[in-house]
């Protein structure tokens, strides 16, 4: 009988946990950043914030989004 491989389930598991929590996290960062950008939205149809602080407040939640998805 030949072996093809050891699996250590532990550290499977372990891996597997981190995934699902890098998935949570990934998950309330796009609840957040979508929260935000309504937000944003409502206040410059309501002539209660301008452009230029809209779009700083859009860029910041998309870099925030994208930054805190890379490794």
């Amino acid at each position: 009988d030949d072996v093809l491989a050891i699996i250590d389930i532990p550290d499977l598991a372990r891996a597997v946990d981190s995934a699902r929590a890098n998935v949570e996290q990934a998950e309330a960062r796009a609840a957040n950043t979508r929260t935000l950008t309504q937000r944003s939205v409502q206040l410059l149809a309501a002539n209660s914030i301008s452009r230029a602080t809209w779009g700083e407040l859009l860029a910041a939640a998309l870099n925030t989004t994208t930054t805190a998805s890379q490794p």
